[in-house]
């Protein structure tokens, strides 16, 4: 399963998907620029429990380039 794509889509809503609260809790938001900047830099401040591996993209031009990548 990719993540590819999810760029403007709503938070927390790919049914194949299971989500813990803390992102369940932003399913009305969508992944925006500002929200996927915000996940990637500090995934626990974002979505508080995330079970999620993720570890914090460092740098501002890491994350923005991954952002692209996640918006084809």
């Amino acid at each position: 399963m990719s993540i590819r794509g999810i760029y403007g889509k709503q938070i927390a809503s790919g049914s194949a998907m299971q989500y813990t609260s803390g992102l369940a809790r932003k399913g009305m938001e969508k992944w925006t620029f500002k929200n996927l900047d915000a996940f990637l830099k500090a995934p626990k401040e974002f979505a508080g429990d995330t079970a999620m591996g993720a570890v914090a993209v460092k740098t501002a031009k890491d994350r923005r380039d991954l952002i692209e990548f996640l918006k084809a």
